[in-house]
C-alpha cells in the first residue's frame, strides 16, 4: 500500500540534455554563483539591520541551539541524496526509496531534538536554548522532508530554479527576523525566521522538483543506497562535528555573548569559501559524478577548477585582512566590536580554503565517500587540541587554532586528490603562484596607500582601501585573466 504524497507533475526527474556537460556545469556554476551571491548580499543586509535590533548574546543564545541542530544536519539524510546523485539508473525507484527511508529518518531526529532539548539546556546552563531548539527542531523536519527534491534538481542541474528557492527562503528569513526582532522577541526572532525559511523551501521544492513520490518500504532498495550513503552519513558526521566544535567550546566555556560574536566572526570570515566553495562543490559532484570512468577528463575539469578558484581565493584572503579591520565598526556597530579580532583572522583563512572546494566532491563522484570520514577524522584531535589550547587567549585564540587546522586540511585535501587522479603536487601548485604573488603585492600597495593618506575615519578609511585593492587587483590579474577567459569559464570547452 502507498500513500501519494503529491500529484503527478508535468516535469520528469531528469530534463532532456540539451547542453553537452562541460556546458551544463559551466552553466550551473555560473546560476549557482549568481544566485549565493545576491542570497550572501541579502544576508549582509539584514545582518547590518539585525546588529542593530540584537545584541551578541541574543545572536550568541541562538547559536547554542543552531550548533546541535546543525550536528543532526549531517544525521538527516543518510547520504541517501548523495547516493540518489551517484546512481545513474531508476531513477524514480530510487528516488521513492531513498524518500521514504529519508522521511522515517527525519521524523526520528525531530524527536530526538524535541527530547533533548532540556539536557542542551542544561548542558549550556541557559534555559532559553530549550525553546530555541523545539522551534528548530520543526525546520529541521521540514529541510530533511525535501532532501531527495533537492538532490533531484541538482542531479539534472537545475540550478535556476534551486537559485530561485535559495533566494525566495532567504527573503522570508531576512523578512521574519527584522519584523520579530523590532517586536522585542531577542534570540527567538531568528529561529522563528529559520522556521520560516525552511517552510518556504520545502513548499517549493516539492513544487519545482518534479518528482511524483509515494512513501513504500523497499528494504532491498534502501540497502543499496545506504551501501553508497553510509560513507556519506559517516564522514558528514565526522565533518559536522569538526565545524561545530568550536561554536560548542566558546559557548560552553565563554558564555552565550562571547558566542554570538564569534559566531558573526565566523559566519562572515566564511562567507567567501560558502559562497564560491559550494557552487562549485555542488556542480562539481553532479558533473563529475556522468564522468566518473574518464580519469582523463576528471583531471581536466579539477584543474581547470583549481585554477580559476585561485584567482578568486588569493585576493579574497588578501582583501579580508586588509578591510576587515574596519568593517566590524562600520557595518555592525561598537557593540559587536569583539568580533573584530576573530573576523580578521577568519577573513583571511577561509578564502584560501576556497581553491579545495572541489575535492570533497571529487570523492563523493568517483564513489570512494569513506575518503571524507577518514580525513574528517584524522583531523579530529589537532582541531580539538586547537581549540582547547586556544581557550587561553579566548575567542581570538580559538579562531587562531581552528584557522590553522582548516589550512591544513586544505593542504591534506591537494595530496589526496592527486594520489587519486593522478596529479603531481608541482601540477597543481603552478597555477596558485601567480594569483598568491599578485594578492601579496597588492596587497602591500593598498596598506602602504593606507600609511600615506592617513585618516581616523574608518568609513573613509574602508572606502580608500577597498578601491584601491580593486584597481590594483583589476589591473594586474583581472585583465590578464580576462584575456585568457577563465574568469568565469570555470571548465574547459567541449572536447572535439
Amino acid at each position: 500500500m502507498t500513500v501519494a504524497v503529491a500529484p503527478p507533475p508535468q516535469a520528469p526527474i531528469c530534463e532532456k540534455e540539451t547542453f553537452s556537460l562541460p556546458d551544463q556545469m559551466r552553466r550551473g556554476i555560473f546560476l549557482c554563483l549568481s544566485g549565493q551571491t545576491i542570497a550572501r548580499i541579502l544576508n549582509f543586509a539584514f545582518m547590518v539591520i539585525l546588529a542593530r535590533l540584537l545584541t551578541p548574546r541574543d545572536y550568541g543564545l541562538f547559536n547554542l541551539a543552531s550548533t546541535v541542530v546543525g550536528l543532526a544536519v549531517a544525521f538527516g539524510d543518510w547520504g541517501l541524496g548523495s547516493a540518489f546523485i551517484h546512481r545513474q539508473d531508476d531513477l524514480k525507484e530510487n528516488a521513492s526509496a531513498a524518500y521514504s527511508l529519508n522521511l522515517l529518518i527525519t521524523l526520528a531526529g525531530s524527536v530526538l531534538l524535541v527530547i533533548a532539548a532540556p539536557a542542551v539546556a542544561v548542558f549550556y546552563k541557559e534555559p532559553a536554548a530549550k525553546s530555541l531548539l523545539w522551534i528548530l527542531s520543526l525546520g529541521f523536519f521540514l529541510r530533511g522532508a525535501t532532501f531527495i527534491h533537492e538532490a533531484s534538481i541538482r542531479k539534472s542541474m537545475r540550478y535556476g530554479r534551486w537559485q530561485t528557492v535559495l533566494l525566495t527562503s532567504t527573503i522570508l528569513y531576512g523578512a521574519v527576523a527584522i519584523i520579530a526582532a523590532r517586536r522585542g522577541t531577542g534570540p527567538w526572532s531568528l529561529a522563528w525566521a529559520v522556521l520560516a525559511m525552511q517552510g518556504g523551501a520545502a513548499v517549493l521544492l516539492v513544487r519545482m522538483s518534479g518528482l511524483s513520490l509515494s512513501f513504500r518500504i523497499d528494504r532491498a532498495r534502501w540497502r543499496e543506497l545506504l551501501s553508497y550513503g553510509k560513507h556519506v552519513l559517516a564522514g558528514g558526521l565526522v565533518w559536522a562535528a569538526l565545524l561545530q566544535a568550536d561554536k560548542i567550546v566558546v559557548g560552553k566555556y565563554l558564555g552565550a555573548a562571547a558566542l554570538g560574536a564569534y559566531a558573526v566572526a565566523y559566519n562572515y570570515g566564511r562567507m567567501p569559501l560558502a559562497l564560491l566553495g559550494s557552487a562549485v562543490g555542488e556542480v562539481m559532484f553532479s558533473g563529475l559524478a556522468r564522468v566518473q570512468n574518464d580519469l582523463a577528463e576528471v583531471r581536466r575539469l579539477l584543474l581547470r577548477s583549481v585554477s580559476t578558484l585561485a584567482v578568486w581565493a588569493f585576493p579574497l584572503a588578501a582583501a579580508g585582512l586588509l578591510l576587515s579591520k574596519d568593517a566590524v565598526s562600520v557595518f555592525l556597530g561598537d557593540r559587536w566590536s569583539a568580533a573584530a579580532a576573530p573576523l580578521r583572522i577568519f577573513a583571511f583563512a577561509f578564502p584560501l580554503t576556497i581553491v579545495a572546494a572541489p575535492f570533497p566532491s571529487l570523492y563523493l563522484a568517483l564513489g570512494r565517500p569513506r575518503l571524507s570520514f577518514w580525513m574528517g577524522l584524522a583531523a579530529a584531535p589537532f582541531l580539538f587540541t586547537a581549540i582547547f589550547a586556544g581557550l587561553a587567549g579566548g575567542a581570538v585564540g580559538v579562531a587562531t587554532g581552528v584557522a590553522l587546522v582548516m589550512l591544513g586540511i586544505a593542504v591534506a585535501h591537494f595530496c589526496v586528490a592527486g594520489r587519486i587522479v593522478g596529479l603531481s603536487a608541482p601540477q597543481f601548485i603552478r597555477p596558485l603562484v601567480f594569483p598568491a604573488l599578485c594578492s601579496f603585492v597588492v596587497f602591500a600597495l593598498a596598506e602602504a596607500t593606507d600609511l600615506i593618506i592617513k585618516t581616523g575615519f574608518p568609513y573613509l578609511r574602508l572606502f580608500i582601501q577597498g578601491g584601491m585593492f580593486l584597481v590594483f587587483y583589476g589591473a594586474v590579474v583581472g585583465l590578464k585573466e580576462i584575456r585568457r577567459n577563465r574568469i568565469l569559464n570555470v571548465l574547459p570547452e567541449p572536447m572535439t
